[in-house]
């Protein structure tokens, strides 16, 4: 050749073998190809990892033979964010075993825009439409994939629609993918005679129930991350404007006393109405629906620590923090779920497990059984 191949021409090639092998690779049926391109050893590895490694979250959650499950996220430093026992990841549905075979469920999620990418290798063009073609999750039985499970338009875990509903930090299968790697020994999941996908019997409905039970998980604990970084940022801005009403309440005592008065009056008065219009706002929010999250309350285990005072027990609440009691009074307890509480007893209400302190915590809901 009288001239070399360009970069942009080798990323094009890896580009395009990206976007004709299966995304998870490596199967007896899947098409990996690979590329040797020992000046541009990036793009080689691009097209042995695909887009994986510009995740912005990987969850790993796993089911096992009796049904209990565990689940951990890390970013895309591959450094530890959240990680969860099963009673944690069931909060927001029964807390009995999944009555699944063993599986493990992986996905990544992306956060497609221009600042995430920045020092990323891949654009977000690229990883768009890669996601176009492969998002959602893949479903593996025993080895091989199980059609059509994670085909273009094919959202069987529902994933847009809860997106919809409650959007914020979401995956949907426009945003992420994933796989679900199946171990059945025992045939407990049953394919269609046509082969086109599962018989949707109990055990089916139940690995639906694990799989969205993990994404609903990490939705919440990135909701709580969300929240903890605006409240951050609502103190630095909290502080700013405590600073700047100093220096408005010195400018005014330097004045002449004629003037100082209806200032000092005026100041105040304005302060005190800004206190009220929030206040406000977030009753006008909340009873139109849109609830603050750390106000919303979710379905969730609440164990007994310890009951031996007349008045009050102390109880954890492992979804908000497993190390924390905190002061249940009697009289805010149902009369047929405070008849079982006793040391260790395990109940179950409706509680704002996004709360950014025991003080703003609240039970609704409780379950009598």
């Amino acid at each position: 050749m009288r001239k070399g191949i360009q970069r942009m021409e080798v990323k094009r090639l890896a580009r395009e073998l990206i976007l004709l092998a299966d995304p998870f690779g490596g199967g007896p049926s899947g098409f990996a190809p690979s590329l040797v391109a020992p000046d541009f050893d990036d793009l080689a590895a691009l097209v042995r990892n695909r887009y994986f490694d510009d995740a912005e979250y990987h969850l790993t959650a796993r089911v096992d033979e009796t049904g209990r499950a565990t689940a951990a996220v890390v970013d895309w430093k591959d450094e530890p964010l959240f990680s969860a026992e099963h009673d944690a990841l069931a909060a927001s549905g029964k807390s009995r075993g999944y009555g699944c075979p063993a599986a493990r469920f992986d996905l990544w999620v992306f956060i497609l825009n221009r600042d995430t990418f920045s020092t990323r290798t891949a654009t977000v063009q690229e990883v768009r439409e890669w996601l176009s073609e492969f998002g959602g999750v893949h479903v593996y039985h025993n080895g091989p994939r199980v059609m059509p499970y994670g085909n273009p338009g094919n959202d069987w875990l529902e994933m847009n629609l809860r997106r919809v509903r409650s959007p914020e930090e979401r995956p949907g299968t426009n945003t992420s993918i994933g796989r679900i790697d199946v171990t059945d020994t025992s045939s407990r999941l049953a394919q269609k005679t046509d082969r086109s996908g599962y018989v949707e019997d109990e055990a089916f409905r139940e690995l639906v129930r694990f799989a969205q039970g993990a994404m609903d998980w990490m939705a919440n604990r990135r909701l709580e991350l969300a929240e903890r970084r605006r409240t951050s940022e609502r103190g630095a801005v909290s502080q700013t404007s405590h600073k700047a009403g100093v220096e408005v309440r010195t400018a005014i005592r330097d004045l002449p006393s004629a003037a100082r008065r209806p200032l000092a009056a005026a100041f105040d008065q304005y302060e005190r109405s800004q206190v009220i219009d929030a206040a406000l706002r977030r009753c006008q929010d909340e009873l139109a629906g849109s609830v603050h999250p750390a106000r919303r309350p979710w379905r969730t285990l609440v164990r007994v620590h310890d009951a031996e005072e007349a008045d009050y027990c102390h109880v954890v609440v492992p979804a908000w923090d497993p190390h924390k009691k905190i002061r249940l009074y009697f009289q805010d307890i149902p009369e047929e779920v405070r008849q079982r509480v006793k040391v260790g007893a395990r109940l179950h209400a409706k509680v704002n497990i996004g709360a950014d302190s025991f003080e703003e915590i609240y039970f609704d809901e409780w379950e009598p059984e």
